[in-house]
């Protein structure tokens, strides 16, 4: 039955097996935030995003990943290590990034290719920080009932939100 849980702590405190996921640009940076974070600790799967980033980036003003998500597993075989999900939420970042409505709408088919890709790895826990909420400015009721949407359509699939508390 599929679930939404939530628990404290840092999204890289997750079990090992699973699927680490977080809100992308669609720009191949990981500059500030948790994305710097996951870039820090994830090298290969950053690597990974921003060449797949930079492969769309001439092709229009707004990219066609925006919408979409990709994971990079390190090695497919090994069920010990993390998969990284890379949800598109939104074209730019900073000043530039696309409004929530346009990033609420892109959460909803990026979830959608998540557990596309998690069903074909078998992996059907994704971990994430409260996404789209921080740097891209959306109210997290907006992008959690997004996610208990999809959790609805995807039976198999359990999400963990993992709230960050400071000092911790």
């Amino acid at each position: 039955m599929a679930q939404l849980e939530y628990v404290k702590g840092s999204v890289f405190d997750a079990p090992k097996g699973v699927i680490l996921a977080h809100a992308c640009n669609a720009q191949g940076s990981w500059g500030s935030g948790v994305a710097l974070e996951f870039k820090k600790r994830f090298p290969d799967a950053y690597a990974y995003y921003h060449k797949t980033c930079f492969e769309f980036l001439p092709l229009a003003e707004r990219s066609p990943l925006v919408g979409k998500a990709f994971t990079y597993f390190k090695d497919d075989a090994n069920r010990e290590d993390y998969g990284i999900g890379c949800l598109v939420t939104s074209n730019k970042y900073g000043k530039f990034v696309d409004s929530p409505d346009m990033i609420v709408k892109a959460t909803d088919t990026a979830i959608e290719w998540l557990f596309v890709q998690a069903y074909f790895s078998e992996r059907y826990e994704i971990h994430t920080p409260k996404i789209n909420s921080n740097l891209f400015r959306v109210p997290w009721e907006r992008t959690e009932a997004v996610i208990k949407d999809q959790l609805l359509r995807h039976p198999k699939m359990k999400w963990v939100v993992w709230e960050y508390e400071a000092g911790k």
